[in-house]
């Protein structure tokens, strides 16, 4: 049996939980913005108490490896690192805009998730979710599957791009994350309007209201859950292998700080 202990920081919400193979699943989340240095190693022995693990009894922790905040990122890896060696786990890196995606299982055919980027670009990417899928929400959703590669960028052809490969997937399509939150109305419904190259779809606009295949998403559902990195990150371990604690790298992108990952860039991120 697999215990595999999850924790986002991409964003400027905290996300640890765990999930096992006998269906235990625990989630602590965030109470408030950006406290990632102040509640993340507490949020994790709450996980684990909650669960009824010793940090020993761990055997796999999965971390949002990016795109995400390079602070939050690098505080992400650092914690899963250290509690790694100390117990001989390895690790193992997820998408974090797969995390978001998976969140909205059951409740649409597509999903373009998206954060926020510095200098108030955005990080977006659609998703294909399984047919029919679970309930909204239920960890044991299948994996989301990537439509096309990470776009990041301005936000308004970056979100244009990302919905254009959602669409083309057919059926109904849900915007979430914090990246879309952060949009003025006058930015998402320009990015609603536009087509794949970020102008005008087909040279006429198409006004949002009347766009009833694309929707935002219902508050709290772009909310990261750990037990999602967790369960993501077991399927990444099993299709990819894992990384030892001390070689993880999160996944830095941008123009000021892109690096290269070491041991597989985890599920969605086309590496």
């Amino acid at each position: 049996m697999k215990r595999v202990l999850g924790i986002d920081t991409a964003g400027s919400r905290l996300a640890v939980g765990a999930w096992s193979g006998d269906g235990a699943v625990v989630d602590v989340a965030g109470r408030e913005s950006l406290e990632h240095s102040r509640r993340l190693v507490t949020a994790v022995a709450e996980v684990l108490e909650r669960a009824g693990w010793s940090p020993e009894q761990v055997d796999l922790i999965a971390v949002s490896r990016g795109p995400g905040s390079y602070t939050g990122l690098r505080l992400g890896a650092m914690v899963a690192k250290t509690l790694g060696w100390a117990v001989g786990a390895p690790l193992v890196g997820v998408d974090s805009l797969a995390v978001l995606a998976a969140n909205a299982a059951g409740a649409c055919d597509a999903v373009v998730a998206a954060l926020p980027a510095r200098r108030g670009r955005l990080y977006a990417r659609a998703y294909r979710l399984a047919a029919g899928g679970e309930a909204p929400g239920i960890p044991a959703a299948p994996a989301p599957d990537a439509l096309g590669p990470l776009e990041e960028g301005e936000a308004v052809p970056v979100l244009a791009r990302a919905l254009a490969a959602a669409r083309a997937a057919g059926g109904k399509v849900l915007v979430l994350g914090e990246g879309i939150r952060r949009l003025d109305p006058a930015e998402l419904a320009s990015a609603l309007a536009a087509g794949p190259e970020g102008g005008p779809a087909s040279g006429v606009p198409v006004e949002p209201a009347t766009d009833v295949s694309v929707q935002p998403a219902p508050p709290g559902m772009d909310i990261p859950r750990g037990s999602v990195v967790a369960r993501l990150g077991l399927g990444i371990a099993r299709q990819q292998g894992t990384v030892p604690a001390v070689d993880f790298v999160p996944w830095y992108v941008g123009p000021d700080v892109a690096s290269p990952a070491r041991g597989g860039w985890g599920i969605g991120t086309g590496r």
